[in-house]
């Protein structure tokens, strides 16, 4: 699927009597409605978003830019011992693993 997305958004679309990559244009239509709470499509439709849709679109995102934070699992094991189990589900350099 992500490859099928990527050629997609590459092709070329007409906005605004210019013609940009698919991708680009999404992107510019997203960034437009978190920073405005609404966007204009290149048919001249407008879309403008509730407070909690704008919120939920502000979540999506940061967890497209960040993922999700680190989760840790705390177990005992068979010989009563605790131990830590940390479940990294994105990468953070910054941080010791």
């Amino acid at each position: 699927m992500t490859e099928i997305l990527k050629r997609a958004g590459g092709k070329a679309v007409e906005a605004n009597g210019k013609k940009v990559a698919g991708h680009r244009l999404i992107a510019r239509l997203i960034w437009d409605l978190l920073t405005t709470g609404h966007t204009e499509f290149p048919d001249k439709t407008e879309l403008r978003l509730a407070p909690k849709d704008w919120l939920e679109l502000v979540r999506w995102v940061y967890s497209q830019i960040d993922g999700p934070p680190p989760t840790k699992l705390e177990h005992m094991g068979a010989d009563g011992g605790e131990f830590t189990i940390r479940i990294i589900s994105g990468i953070n350099l910054d941080e010791d693993v």
